[in-house]
């Protein structure tokens, strides 16, 4: 909680856009989906696309729908209401952080497919992470837990594709 509190000290009109703006980008893992649609449409980015969409599903059933659940982990925004919110309250619990957890899932799964576009997503998903840390509806644990649980789901994805199409 302190580490939150000491991110709310560096909250200024044109931080707080950015913010909002990259986590709106996680939204949904929206703005990975996106991705992994236009890949399936390129010859050239298909097997990518494919295995996106397997690493975003994996880390959304994994943590939204099991994780969270079993943690049952109150967010910062829920016990800290002196915190006036940028984005709507979410309504569903903390541990792991499913903006993280599909961020990192997709940018793994592009990193091993292409290095130099996978390290520009690379930094979009840290990026949004720290947008949740920032934005005050998640500690540090889920972030990192997400950081891992999406980084373990976009290697998984891409072994498997490997082995089945390769």
């Amino acid at each position: 909680m302190k580490l939150l509190l000491a991110l709310q000290k560096l909250r200024n009109p044109f931080l707080d856009k950015i913010m909002v703006c990259l986590t709106r980008l996680g939204d949904i893992a929206s703005v990975w989906i996106l991705m992994a649609i236009i890949f399936l449409f390129t010859n050239e980015y298909k097997l990518c696309g494919v295995t996106l969409i397997l690493a975003i599903i994996l880390s959304c059933i994994i943590g939204n729908l099991i994780l969270k659940n079993i943690f049952a982990r109150k967010r910062p925004c829920w016990i800290n209401k002196e915190v006036k919110l940028l984005i709507e309250t979410p309504h569903d619990y903390s541990f792991p952080s499913g903006h993280t957890s599909a961020s990192f899932a997709a940018a793994v799964t592009i990193l091993f497919f292409y290095k130099n576009i996978g390290f520009v997503t690379l930094i979009l998903a840290v990026l949004i992470g720290f947008s949740r840390l920032y934005l005050f509806v998640h500690y540090l644990t889920d972030v990192l837990s997400g950081v891992i649980l999406g980084s373990l789901c976009g290697v998984a994805s891409y072994l498997l594709v490997i082995n089945m199409f390769l």
